[in-house]
């Protein structure tokens, strides 16, 4: 979950970077084709640059990260197990975030129930090569896939006729494959204003589009613009359609008299070539790293296993991984794992006696039949300062014991074979 929470938040870094070149450079200029696909293109690259895995040669397979869990505090006194806040928030977040996608994908859903709920009702009809809906529904005129949707209560022959030719316009340059992208691209990245700004960008450009194409078929430009000044938007409007959309009305007459912008402006665009650089740079190329001979990147999270045991286990014919395509399962949960092993843990009396008290990490494998095996106290610290090593031989010889103790895990699996991968559990014992 830590690797999608990542891709989720390198996916919004790159659609912010991509939109703001959007606003700053071409949002203002008449290269509506040019935006369209510009405005497509980058939403797609913002999710393919953080799943890219572009790697150097480093002479090294193996995934080195250090299953760092939760620490376990055991008192003199009795034992408490602690479920860290950055877990505890970590959950919330996971929570909050997969409520949103769900509820977006919902209401996605119910949308293309909603427009086929219309079709069902008032059948399709067929002119010109054109499909159409006629509606008594207090809506916009607007397309869905080749459909025209149409409420023509009100709107004189040739009115109809230019709203028409509009929405025809949608319909021939698919204009609905871009929205029935960024649709799915909002669901996934729901948290990110940014994302809705690329909704309404590209639906703007796509008006643009079909407002050109009306005045090359010879439509009078004036009486058009008083068609869209005039016209009153319906009560109902979808997401997944082009709609006739009258709340953009100032931009659409702002853009249908505006200058036609030279072709050497598209030139504007070249400014993405260093963004993309850094990008692939800081999201594709730095996964490199975490297939490298990089124990260090763990103690970002705890204390990591020293540089010799690292080269035991790269060194190794059957290599160990810390992290996999299914990482290995304890049967009810990482929180009840760390509930067994405080419920089983005692604080050694005869270390209570002599004062003694530290933090022991202690590592282990689970083997490809799911069993727990090389257990081991990596180091132990001083709970004053953790930078300081200890010697507390009771303290790990204890910590041992009751990770000895745990039940066969669901094995882990690389490449949709069973693998060994490690873990370490941090065992606090404090007297007060």
């Amino acid at each position: 979950m830590n690797n999608l929470s990542m891709y989720l938040i390198e996916t919004a870094i790159c659609l912010v970077l991509f939109y703001s070149i959007y606003r700053i450079f071409l949002q203002k200029e008449t290269l509506f084709l040019f935006n369209r696909y510009y405005l497509i293109a980058t939403a797609l690259l913002s999710f393919i640059i953080p799943a890219l895995n572009i790697s150097f040669s480093s002479g090294s397979e193996f995934i080195i990260y250090n299953n760092v869990l939760d620490t376990i505090i055991v008192s003199a006194d009795g034992i408490e197990k602690v479920v860290s806040n950055k877990l505890n928030t970590q959950q919330i977040l996971i929570y909050l975030y997969a409520f949103g996608a769900v509820f977006f994908l919902f209401r996605f859903i119910i949308q293309l129930f909603q427009i086929f709920f219309i079709i069902k009702k008032n059948k399709i009809q067929h002119s010109n090569n054109l499909k159409f809906v006629i509606t008594n529904k207090n809506i916009s005129p607007f397309t869905f896939l080749n459909i025209i949707f149409l409420n023509s209560s009100g709107i004189s022959e040739k009115n109809m006729e230019k709203i028409i030719a509009h929405e025809q316009a949608h319909v021939k340059q698919l204009h609905f494959i871009d929205l029935l992208i960024v649709e799915l691209i909002t669901i996934i990245q729901w948290f990110n204003p940014v994302i809705w700004m690329y909704r309404k960008s590209l639906k703007e450009v796509h008006e643009y589009l079909a407002d050109e194409d009306v005045l090359k078929q010879g439509y009078d430009s004036i009486n058009y613009q008083k068609l869209i000044f005039n016209l009153i938007a319906g009560d109902e409007n979808y997401n997944l359609t082009s709609n006739f959309d009258c709340s953009l009305t100032k931009k659409r007459l702002i853009m249908m008299t505006k200058i036609k912008t030279p072709k050497w402006a598209k030139l504007k665009v070249l400014v993405l070539l260093p963004i993309v650089t850094v990008l692939i740079l800081a999201f594709a190329c730095s996964k490199n790293d975490d297939k490298a001979k990089i124990i260090e990147k763990s103690a970002n999270i705890e204390e990591s296993v020293s540089n010799e045991k690292s080269a035991a286990i790269e060194n190794t014919k059957d290599p160990v991984y810390y992290t996999v395509d299914e990482m290995p399962i304890f049967e009810g949960g990482i929180n009840k794992l760390k509930s067994f092993i405080a419920t089983n843990i005692k604080y050694p009396e005869q270390a209570k006696k002599d004062g003694i008290e530290g933090k022991v990490y202690v590592s282990f494998i689970v083997d490809k039949t799911g069993k727990v095996v090389d257990i081991k106290a990596i180091q132990t610290r001083k709970l004053t300062d953790k930078n300081i090593k200890i010697e507390a031989p009771l303290l790990e010889k204890e910590a041992v014991r009751v990770v000895s103790l745990l039940p066969d895990w669901k094995p882990g699996k690389m490449k949709g074979k069973e693998v060994k991968v490690s873990f370490t559990v941090p065992i606090k014992f404090e007297l007060n």
